[in-house]
């Protein structure tokens, strides 16, 4: 029964482990069930808000990044930036909602960033520009 179907995916969502949980979903806003009407009843329940109608509502919003809206990112991880490589977002990974398939994409996405340009050649760092020899203190050579 595909009804059935649906209403478990959301169960699994609120009942299992959010690790758990995420791993199974894709990085989609409200994929969490076959129907999107499963998973849209589900988030006007965490947010305790019938007038929700999808994901790009304010009380939406507000929850991705706050510490309990593991569920508005498991069900809304688009519009919450899952899939986004950015630095300061601690509460985006599968732990704290959001579906492992969006890290991957994050993580995918980060790597392009910073693949080489194809066209310049690859040539080593003289040491002088080295990082390290600024923060030892050191002149060039790599000693202190």
């Amino acid at each position: 029964d595909p009804l059935f179907h649906n209403f478990k995916d959301v169960l699994l969502i609120q009942d299992a482990g959010i690790d758990e949980a995420t791993e199974a979903l894709i990085c989609c806003d409200l994929s969490a069930a076959s129907a999107q009407d499963s998973s849209l009843v589900h988030l006007r329940s965490i947010l305790s808000d019938e007038g929700v109608e999808d994901c790009s509502d304010d009380a939406v919003l507000a929850m991705c990044t706050a510490f309990s809206g593991s569920h508005v990112r498991a069900l809304c991880p688009v519009t919450c930036g899952c899939h986004l490589p950015t630095p300061d977002n601690f509460f985006f990974s599968p732990s704290y909602g959001c579906p492992y398939h969006c890290s991957v994409l994050a993580d995918l996405t980060q790597e392009q960033e910073y693949l080489p340009d194809q066209s310049q050649p690859c040539r080593d760092v003289p040491e002088d520009h080295l990082a390290i020899d600024e923060w030892l203190g050191g002149g060039g050579g790599g000693q202190p």
